[in-house]
């Protein structure tokens, strides 16, 4: 009877997951796509779309968003893709989707806390990630003109910034920020060998054919005089 029963449980639960359909798996959140239409609404100038689709992807699919005018951004976990564009009321296509604007809380990441009354004046050195290098630059042109935003660097695609909380929600709301997220720690490994690089260097002893360096042929590297 135990068994039976547990077989009942794990035939009622396969069939309540495989009704609720492909999930959107973002790096703050999961949710059902269908669960948020009435939840979020998108602004006037809305351009950036997460488009969530019944069945799997293919490049049908990506081509005919395509050729509707959208530029594609990215692949979203389980069934969906990250498009910008217009999104007209005349838009029709041949496969059935549910279209979510994209909203600027779903780019933050979940170690950054979410702005509140209590740390909107508070400030925070954070990486921001744009789609692509064009977006950047004219994402550091924008950051350029706001006198509390500070850059502190920009290289490719990342831009490492100084703001309050109230000023990176703003900016999250760009069409240009794809993430956002904490400045990583960086640690350099720096190793005391008790003497100096160079003192080694001139160490006679060293021929090149020492324990391990055979194997990868370092004897040759040696012979012909290269040193470093």
């Amino acid at each position: 009877m135990k068994l039976q029963a547990l077989f009942s449980l794990i035939l009622v639960l396969s069939s309540r997951l495989s009704l609720a359909g492909p999930l959107v798996r973002l790096q703050s959140q999961t949710f059902e796509p269908k669960s948020m239409l009435q939840k979020i609404r998108a602004t006037p100038d809305q351009k950036t779309w997460l488009v969530s689709f019944e069945k799997p992807i293919n490049e049908m699919m990506k081509s005919e968003l395509t050729q509707q005018g959208f530029e594609i951004l990215g692949f979203i976990p389980d069934q969906s893709l990250l498009v910008r564009g217009e999104k007209k009321d005349t838009l029709s296509l041949s496969f059935a989707a549910d279209w979510l604007p994209y909203q600027a809380g779903w780019k933050w990441s979940s170690a950054l806390p979410s702005p509140s009354v209590h740390n909107q004046s508070a400030y925070r050195v954070v990486m921001l990630r744009a789609h692509s290098v064009q977006d950047a630059k004219r994402l550091n042109s924008i950051l350029e003109k706001k006198e509390k935003v500070l850059i502190l660097n920009a290289t490719h695609q990342y831009l490492v910034v100084r703001a309050s909380f109230s000023d990176l929600f703003a900016i999250s709301s760009l069409d240009e920020v794809a993430f956002l997220d904490d400045l990583p720690a960086f640690i350099l490994m720096n190793m005391d060998l008790g003497f100096a690089a160079d003192e080694l260097a001139k160490r006679s002893q060293a021929t090149g054919f020492e324990t391990g360096t055979k194997v990868m042929n370092m004897e040759s590297a040696w012979v012909e005089g290269f040193r470093g």
